[in-house]
């Protein structure tokens, strides 16, 4: 299964990070999303293991492989996720978040995951805020255009 992201470019932002929860955690702000992002294609196997790679490079990749472990704790799968970014990583274009928003989105229509949108953004959401990367990118991202975050 394929999935595309959308980068996303913040123009303003405050981070949020008293909220109780991860899920609440994150920033608030404004920005927009573009037409370039990432696409990922996630293929599932029998065996065990999480293979990850970056514009054909194998990767650790820890905030789509921490999401992923976020959306199936209990993966008894063997998962290979491919993703191509379209633009470059860390340079703000929301790359991390928009690789494993569209990791996640497609492992979990290939799983059948119920609600795929809602588990892959609450994973990515998740991941980002532990590892402190894009603290509100997921959020645009799922939804488009421009957006102010609240």
């Amino acid at each position: 299964m394929k999935a595309f992201c959308p980068g996303h470019i913040t123009g303003l932002f405050s981070i949020e990070d008293s909220k109780p929860t991860k899920e609440k955690k994150g920033s608030v702000g404004m920005g927009f999303c573009i037409q370039l992002g990432a696409t990922a294609e996630a293929t599932v196997s029998d065996g065990t293991g999480l293979s990850i790679f970056i514009n054909n490079i194998e990767a650790e990749a820890p905030v789509t492989r921490r999401a992923i472990e976020i959306m199936v704790p209990h993966l008894d799968k063997a998962v290979e996720v491919k993703i191509e970014h379209e633009v470059p990583t860390g340079q703000g274009f929301g790359m991390s978040s928009a690789g494993t928003f569209a990791s996640c989105l497609a492992l979990a229509v290939e799983l059948e995951i119920p609600d795929p949108k809602h588990a892959a953004l609450r994973a990515t959401h998740i991941s980002e805020v532990e590892h402190r990367t894009g603290l509100g990118d997921a959020v645009a991202q799922s939804i488009g255009g421009f957006v102010h975050r609240i």
